[in-house]
């Protein structure tokens, strides 16, 4: 697995599935659920296609930027730790006894990996 596969599989079953779940939830508050997400779900209900859309937008740039401030932890370029001397953290992917370090100090970004799926979205 690369970085940029890793990214590309984040996005889909973490970002869009995150988007797509409460976009759901708010159309179809699933049985049990509290009293906040029944009062979202009837706000959301009464809006206008337009206004819905604008609500998933908002469900969008929610999941891009907790993502994109997971990935810039774990890039090094957000402080996890107010120390002075930091760790840093070592992401990586096992697979057959092989592992594959996903964010090397010197590679490509997780952050702007992401950055750039989700402006592929937008195209």
């Amino acid at each position: 697995m690369t970085p940029q596969h890793f990214v590309d599989v984040v996005h889909e079953v973490v970002y869009r599935s995150a988007v797509n779940d409460v976009v759901a939830n708010l159309s179809e508050v699933p049985r049990g659920a509290d009293a906040t997400l029944g009062n979202a779900s009837a706000w959301y209900n009464a809006l206008p296609p337009d206004a819905r859309a604008h609500a998933r937008a908002i469900a969008e740039m929610a999941a891009h930027h907790a993502l994109f401030g997971l990935f810039c932890v774990l890039d090094g370029v957000r402080a996890a730790e107010s120390t002075r001397d930091k760790g840093r953290f070592i992401l990586a992917y096992n697979k057959g006894g092989v592992a594959t370090t996903l964010n090397p100090p010197n590679g490509e970004l997780l952050h702007d990996l992401l950055n750039d799926a989700v402006a592929r979205d937008r195209r």
